[in-house]
């Protein structure tokens, strides 16, 4: 059988490549996607979701990521590597994606869900801005391609 997935959009679209999830969840509400997959928008409360993400079997999170390079680049990280991501960084919107999934993990201990990032390497988070639909694009093919690994 297919597994339940969870795909959420995290991020505010008032600050520019922020609003890359909620961008990425919007295009993906006009794709006929399979009754075992939920979308979320959760603007920027991943931690006010963490429950609903024991009840499937994937969880995608589709988020903009500060600190990197700011290449732009989409791409997909699994769990083991954002929990390698450094809890001290001086960008609270790193941190939040980090400490939220150890917290998930601590409350949910028995939860089996697969959790995976589609993260854009954004160049900043600003006021105003906004995305190339190309960017949004990727996201959405990203997110797509998850969806069919079963």
């Amino acid at each position: 059988m297919e597994p339940a997935s969870l795909v959420i959009g995290l991020g505010n679209p008032l600050q520019g490549p922020d609003g890359f999830g909620p961008a990425v969840i919007d295009r993906l509400r006009r794709v006929s996607l399979s009754e075992r997959t939920t979308l979320l928008d959760a603007g920027t409360d991943l931690i006010g979701h963490l429950d609903r993400l024991a009840g499937f079997d994937r969880a995608i999170l589709v988020d903009a990521v500060a600190g990197g390079a700011g290449t732009g680049a989409v791409s997909i990280v699994d769990e083991a590597a954002i929990s390698q991501w450094s809890v001290a960084s001086p960008d609270s919107h790193a941190v939040s994606a980090v400490l939220a999934l150890g917290l998930f993990r601590r409350l949910y201990p028995a939860a089996r869900t697969t959790i995976v990032l589609v993260g854009l390497d954004a160049p900043y988070l600003d006021v105003g801005g906004g995305l190339a639909d190309g960017t949004i694009q990727e996201g959405v093919a990203a997110v797509l391609r998850l969806l069919a690994a079963d």
